[in-house]
């Protein structure tokens, strides 16, 4: 909202930059000239933004504004930090929910289906249009399932803490911290 992210970068100069498109799930508002994700944090927040315009997520409208965003974003990086190396961490909801021992499917599987097939789309627009890429294939983790008893809630967006070991070990070794 404050738009320093920019500026936050240029003076962090970072190795690495890491992204994944898990909140590209949600719609997008359209506000003073700018926009801002439709998230259930945001939807949780007190906010005195009037005039909000929404644009739904899956619309002709929304693909050309994230294919858009996503090319400038690409360009900015380069430009601000041409040293940066961009991380694409490949993230999904999680179609299963349990435990270590035993998992089920979710109940609204062919709408978390629908979704993860839109954020596939999203991944390889970046990693078509992004060179010099790094890649974590998150999804690819044998434990991608969310804890039913989650800390933050058993929902599609969250995995389980030995899932989230895994990916770090994953994004760890793709930009070479250590070797498997």
């Amino acid at each position: 909202i404050t738009g320093m992210f920019w500026q936050v970068i240029e003076e962090a100069a970072p190795d690495f930059l890491f992204v994944d498109f898990l909140e590209e799930r949600f719609d997008i508002l359209a506000c003073a000239g700018g926009y801002l994700t439709k998230s259930d944090a945001f939807d949780g927040a007190e906010c005195s933004i009037e005039e909000l315009r929404v644009i739904a997520r899956g619309t002709k409208e929304c693909e050309s504004l994230w294919q858009e965003s996503c090319l400038a974003f690409i360009r900015q990086v380069k430009a601000c930090c041409p040293s940066v190396r961009l991380v694409l961490v490949e993230n999904y909801l999680s179609e299963r929910k349990g435990d270590i021992h035993g998992q089920e499917p979710y109940e609204n599987l062919g709408e978390i289906r629908s979704t993860n097939k839109l954020l596939q789309s999203y991944y390889g627009f970046f990693r078509k249009n992004c060179h010099d890429l790094l890649v974590v294939k998150a999804w690819k983790s044998k434990y991608y399932f969310t804890d039913c008893k989650y800390e933050h809630g058993a929902i599609p967006s969250h995995l389980n803490e030995i899932a989230n070991r895994e990916i770090a070990g994953m994004a760890e070794r793709e930009i070479g911290i250590w070797k498997a």
